[in-house]
């Protein structure tokens, strides 16, 4: 309790200002709240910490997707422990779906803003939360990738542990970012190893960090090398293939990072830190460009501009006195930064001129289960209705209803259902070129699209500001398929949640529904009261199908994370309407499938009784599937015949018994090495190691990097 007083009133002018943004764009984005979650990626954890709680425990396989036959289970699993945990405490999935997609960003702020004050000071603290909140991609970025953010909220405690030499905690808190996402927690241990190399009188404490985190996470390692062979590394998005440069944000950084050589020692920490983060340029490019780098390039733009805001202040003071009309000079320079950052991002985007356009570079380099028959070409709309270059319309659909959903829709019928493409993926597919109007099929018919599944990306330029007409209005970056480069304006962070307009539209907004609504909501009782736990449930796209287990614990027969190849024939990439035979539950977009009985919910039924966009099956009887009922745009079927076909079970289960005392054992760990007392030598030699900042006077009592951060507002 005395080092919370203490750390409170040690909080002055840049502290208050710092924690006053963060308020602001948390009172702000509560505006939005029913907006989120903002993307599908959110509703794989929901189903991972729904069927983890179905196991009993953390499962080993994954025996909800793909079901009957399931897969191993590869996804690191603190933040479906998390979740789940949320989940005893009486809160339902889908509240915790939404408020962890809604709290990554105001926690890595917090976060951020913490480290920075204990590593620099309270001045570079508030630079950083600045710059950090100055992109409305981050902002969009944390809410889409929940692991990643899980990850980035501990990065700051990790190096602050660090450099207070409690090695016990730093290496506990590293062991938990290993255990949190399946690559970008070991990236953070690249960017201590650089880290090291630059500071050798730490090797030996930091080697022992190291070592001990991947000890604690060797279990979890061998489990994925002894599942090596079902992974799936290969991308369709292609290495390399975007580059997206805030322009703002890249200046004051490259100037941090440059600064931060000259001043050695603890500067050393966001560098290395974002040349750790390199390797996501060759997996996820735009994860590099729009998410996960603007940690460490924000600490490098911190420590730039308050290195600027010391030197004009000195400057200042040299020429004036001690004068109060110094502070006036100082806030006119400094505003002009800050305003900058806080209301305009202006972004460099390019191209590849590499692939042709029709996806044909990368449809080579995808698994076979995922490319498109002989002689056939993917259609997959952008939401619009427009199908991609040579791209074929779906079968003729009497009575269709043309689609009705938020942009993002798409459809992809008869033959191959793609999983929507993750963050940072390039799908050949969506590539679709500038066209004018709709296109129709020979009888005049509109493309039918599914509704509430998201597919466009940043990549895709589907719905985004860079594509001309879009909120933005910013100019397309080159006919899309055929590279270019662009210069655009995208609203930052403060100026959409102030206005609500602009943000990158379509994927990059928070104008849509999500898929998390009370139409599905509506669904998941339907399906709860007509299946039992381990019956399987056949959905049109793997996202959806996650939403549902995460909303009903059933097993589905998709799959989102698709990296990990299932254990049926049919792989990972298996069609559209395979799994359908297995499936005691079907749900299908109004207007596909068997018709369903004449009633004012189903508008499109008709008297014809002609089954609509699905093609025959071998081992599907489609006159027997009776229906259920229909929840908004979804109808519901029941498959008699798969009455008998159930799950195979969660296999291997780490039980809660054994995962809660390993998990409390862990968070005592950290709390006790934190307060620990360090010795007075220790403190004293690393309380002159900071090499702060000009005009900063470190305080003797205070030890060093654990002090709660100088502040240099004089």
């Amino acid at each position: 309790m005395e080092r919370a007083r203490n750390f409170f009133r040690r909080l002055d002018l840049f502290d208050a200002l710092s924690l006053g943004l963060i308020a602001v764009l948390f009172i702000l984005a509560l505006v939005h709240l029913s907006r989120f979650p903002v993307f599908k990626d959110i509703y794989y954890h929901m189903g991972t910490a729904k069927a983890f709680g179905s196991a009993g425990g953390v499962s080993l396989f994954d025996f909800w997707e793909y079901a009957p036959a399931g897969r191993p289970h590869l996804y690191p699993p603190m933040l479906h422990i998390i979740m789940y945990v949320m989940n005893l405490t009486g809160m339902s999935m889908s509240a915790i779906g939404t408020l962890v997609s809604f709290s990554a960003f105001h926690l890595i702020l917090l976060s951020t803003w913490y480290g920075m004050r204990r590593l620099f000071s309270s001045r570079a603290a508030l630079y950083t939360v600045i710059v950090l909140s100055s992109c409305f991609m981050f902002f969009w970025a944390t809410a889409v990738t929940s692991a990643a953010s899980l990850v980035l909220i501990l990065t700051p405690f990790i190096f602050i542990a660090l450099e207070a030499d409690r090695k016990v905690a730093a290496c506990v808190l590293l062991a938990m970012a290993l255990y949190s996402h399946l690559v970008l927690g070991h990236l953070i241990a690249l960017g201590i190893f650089i880290y090291v190399l630059h500071r050798r009188e730490m090797f030996k404490g930091t080697f022992l960090v190291l070592f001990g985190a991947y000890l604690l996470w060797l279990p979890w390692g061998i489990h994925i090398l002894v599942n090596f062979g079902t992974l799936d590394l290969s991308s369709p998005m292609g290495g390399g293939t975007w580059m997206s440069l805030h322009l703002l944000v890249w200046v004051v950084a490259i100037t941090g990072f440059i600064y931060c050589y000259f001043k050695k020692g603890r500067y050393y920490i966001p560098t290395s830190l974002l040349l750790g983060m390199v390797p996501i340029l060759f997996f996820y490019p735009n994860r590099f460009w729009d998410g996960h780098a603007f940690v460490p390039l924000a600490m490098l733009g911190g420590v730039a501009l308050s290195g600027l805001h010391g030197f004009i202040k000195e400057r200042s003071v040299a020429y004036m006195g001690e004068r109060q009309s110094y502070r006036v000079v100082l806030l006119a320079v400094m505003a002009v930064p800050v305003a900058l950052l806080l209301l305009v991002d202006p972004v460099f985007s390019t191209r590849n001129n590499a692939d042709p356009g029709n996806g044909t570079k990368n449809m080579k380099a995808m698994p076979d289960g995922m490319r498109p028959p002989p002689g056939e070409k993917p259609f997959m709309g952008d939401g619009n209705g427009e199908p991609p270059p040579g791209g074929t319309v779906p079968p003729r659909m009497d009575d269709g209803v043309p689609g009705e959903g938020p942009p993002g829709q798409s459809i992809l019928i008869g033959y191959d259902r793609r999983e929507p493409p993750e963050m940072g993926d390039i799908p050949p597919w969506s590539l679709e070129e500038e066209s004018g109007g709709t296109p129709r099929d020979e009888v005049g018919n509109e493309p039918r699209s599914f509704p509430n599944h998201r597919m466009a990306t940043p990549e895709s330029g589907g719905s985004t500001g860079s594509i001309p007409g879009g909120p933005d209005g910013g100019p397309a970056p080159g006919k899309r398929g055929q590279g270019g480069d662009s210069l655009y304006a995208r609203s930052s962070t403060l100026f959409y949640l102030i206005t609500g307009e602009g943000g990158g539209g379509g994927m990059h907004s928070l104008e849509e529904e999500p898929m998390l609504n009370e139409e599905t909501e509506e669904l998941a009782r339907l399906v709860e009261e007509n299946s039992e736990e381990d019956q399987v449930v056949f959905t049109t796209d793997g996202p959806f199908g996650n939403l549902m287990t995460g909303l009903t614990g059933r097993p589905t027969t998709g799959g989102m994370f698709k990296e990990v190849q299932s254990e049926g024939s049919g792989g990972k990439g298996k069609g559209m309407v395979s799994g359908m035979e297995d499936a005691y539950l079907l749900i299908l977009p109004v207007g596909i499938g068997p018709l369903e009985p004449l009633d004012d919910a189903v508008p499109s039924a008709t008297s014809t009784g002609a089954r609509r966009g699905l093609p025959e099956i071998e081992g599907v009887d489609l006159d027997s599937l009776e229906y259920v009922g229909t929840a908004g745009k979804y109808a519901l079927y029941l498959n008699p015949a798969a009455a008998d076909v159930r799950t195979v079970g969660p296999g291997t289960v780490i039980p809660w018994v054994l995962v809660f005392p390993l998990l409390g054992l862990a968070i005592a760990v950290i709390i006790i090495d934190w307060v620990r007392p360090i010795h007075p030598l220790a403190a004293r030699k690393r309380a002159g190691d900071g090499n702060r900042e000009a005009g900063v006077v470190p305080e003797a009592t205070r030890p060093g990097p654990g002090n709660g951060g100088d502040s240099d507002y004089r």
